[in-house]
């Protein structure tokens, strides 16, 4: 660290915590003095049950590895009867939408999505967080930024790059603590030159400024229908103790389940093979998923297949597929 009689022109530019690549090319860099404000926003959710999300604005700065910096947080809009979950639905893709341009006219970009977690799974993406990310985040490099409700407020951050979350975390898990980020030793900003290797734990960095921006194409805004109607539903072809059925809702596919039924609630996880006319997806739905019974999916073909295989040991449950057409 230089001494406090060189660094007076730094005092005033704004402090990051860096982490270092790992698991990705990219290193992160959050700006300090937005942990208090998210840590208040994800605690006065907590005390009302619920978890909260939102954008994370920043930029791509020209470093010497390549760099992700988040500047700014923007909470994005929820629905109190979606429950404790935090699930995204058309407000959330509007408001992201006008958090874009808004960042776009003052030189930023959105570069990534946050979530808090109230659930009792670890700290590993849900199938709406992947939806999320593959729907608003499919060009480019993006984060995912996942802090447990709960204190300690242990978080980690996942770095999708084409849409795509990886399955293992980008970062290892943190404590998101300002007192202890602040303890960090100072080391000066990354540089082009690659004169020595990036420290490899986090680190907190006095900034000059807002470096070399790179703009973030616009996404197109489109909008997401709430359900409406009477449901086309197709019958299961198989056995019917997981209840699996898909309801037509405007642009999106609603995946239904019977969330009470023994096998379900008994399970560990499942698996969704989603055929949607020539694209074949498979999505991993975790333990809090499967006890909300629904999960929505944007569709490209006027053909849905979805079949739904269940991870509960000791008990022999088959694959159940349903089928959806659009009229």
């Amino acid at each position: 660290m230089a001494r406090s009689s060189d660094q007076k022109s730094l005092r005033q530019a704004p402090l990051y915590i860096r982490w270092a690549p790992f698991r990705s090319a990219y290193a992160i860099e959050f700006r300090l003095e937005l942990v208090s404000q998210l840590l208040a926003e994800i605690e006065r959710a907590a005390a009302a049950g619920l978890e909260v999300g939102g954008a994370l604005v920043g930029s791509f700065p020209n470093a010497q590895a390549p760099t992700l910096r988040i500047e700014e947080i923007e909470l994005m809009a929820r629905r109190p009867e979606n429950g404790a979950v935090y699930v995204p639905h058309p407000e959330t893709h509007r408001h992201l939408y006008e958090t874009r341009m808004s960042a776009q006219r003052r030189g930023r970009a959105v570069v990534g999505f946050f979530r808090s977690h109230a659930r009792s799974s670890p700290l590993v993406p849900s199938f709406t967080d992947r939806t999320l990310i593959s729907d608003e985040f499919a060009q480019g490099v993006f984060a995912l930024f996942l802090i447990e409700s709960r204190a300690p407020h242990f978080a980690t951050f996942f770095i999708a790059a084409g849409g795509e979350l990886p399955e293992e975390p980008s970062t290892r898990e943190f404590r998101l603590d300002e007192e202890e980020f602040k303890a960090l030793p100072e080391i000066r900003p990354a540089v082009p030159a690659a004169r020595r290797p990036p420290p490899r734990e986090a680190s907190r960095i006095p900034v000059y400024g807002i470096l070399a921006i790179a703009v973030i194409a616009i996404i197109a805004l489109f909008s997401w229908i709430l359900p409406r109607g009477i449901p086309d539903l197709w019958p299961a072809r198989s056995s019917s103790e997981i209840g699996l059925a898909l309801t037509g809702a405007g642009p999106l596919v609603r995946i239904n389940w019977d969330h009470s039924a023994g096998s379900v609630s008994r399970a560990r996880s499942a698996t969704l093979l989603i055929v949607d006319g020539a694209n074949r997806r498979e999505i991993k739905i975790g333990p809090d998923e499967l006890r909300l019974g629904t999960v929505d999916y944007q569709y490209t073909s006027p053909r849905v297949e979805v079949t739904m295989t269940l991870d509960a040991p000791g008990l022999q449950v088959p694959s159940q597929s349903a089928r959806w057409s659009q009229r």
